[in-house]
């Protein structure tokens, strides 16, 4: 299941970005997903959900920007 390695991916940049902006909670993920893409919006929800406990991105809001494409690409991050 290559949605869950992606989302694996994604989610440490989330990570990684709210720890250089000082953050202690992520409220909001953006993302642009690709039309062309073999990835469905509802398993990366699902990815999200699962490897997101326990982080500082837990019960974060998953923003889904359709585009043209095969990528998935961080768009922002919102938190506190």
């Amino acid at each position: 299941m290559h949605e869950w390695h992606i989302t694996e991916e994604l989610l440490e940049i989330v990570c990684n970005q709210a720890e250089v902006n000082k953050l202690k909670k992520v409220n909001k993920i953006e993302v642009a997903l690709g039309k062309d893409s073999d990835i469905t919006e509802d398993s990366i929800r699902f990815c999200l959900e699962s490897l997101s406990q326990e982080t500082i991105a837990s019960g974060a809001v998953l923003h889904i920007i359709p585009r043209e494409g095969n990528d998935l690409i961080l768009v922002s991050i919102e938190g506190e």
